[in-house]
């Protein structure tokens, strides 16, 4: 085993699924803001006013899940793949466990009950009742970081298929 396998480390979040959002929501509270005071309305239920109100109202709505998404973590942990995710069990899986690797796409009804990522590469071990698995999201976490865990997966298990373009 060299110090690739060895190393511990937490694959590092990527803020992009957060800013798109943020970015508009942010931007139209300001709008609002901006021309409610250029406009000389400042009577607080003006139109421009109930603008910067509703872009407010869209960033604390959303500050909850940018949170669920900063409790989502994938750490390397002694030879042990463990996956931290907000108001759910963690989930552990030894790298010598690992039975397939694979990309996946979430179904409509995994999108509507929002537990897992859209895109994702999952890992999996076990069979049937015993299988479980862990959740790699390429939005959520930064694309060299993935890399990095699979080639310790790989270098550990070269018998497994790792996916195209994550080696």
């Amino acid at each position: 085993m060299n110090d690739l396998a060895s190393t511990d480390f937490s694959l590092r979040r990527s803020t992009a699924p957060y800013r798109t959002l943020s970015t508009v929501f942010s931007l139209v509270a300001i709008w609002g803001f901006v021309m409610a005071v250029t406009s000389g309305s400042l009577a607080l239920n003006s139109g421009y006013w109930n603008l910067f109100w509703t872009g407010l109202m869209l960033i604390g709505s959303y500050l909850p899940v940018i949170y669920m998404g900063y409790r989502y973590r994938i750490v390397l942990q002694e030879g042990v793949i463990i996956q931290k995710a907000f108001n759910m069990r963690d989930v552990a899986i030894k790298i010598q466990d690992i039975s397939l690797i694979k990309v996946e796409s979430s179904s409509a009804s995994d999108v509507a009950k929002m537990n897992r990522p859209f895109t994702r590469i999952a890992i999996y071990s076990g069979t049937g009742r015993n299988r479980s698995f862990i959740d790699v999201s390429p939005k959520h976490f930064i694309a060299d970081d993935i890399r990095r865990l699979m080639r310790v997966i790989h270098e550990q298990r070269p018998d497994l298929t790792v996916p195209k373009h994550w080696l």
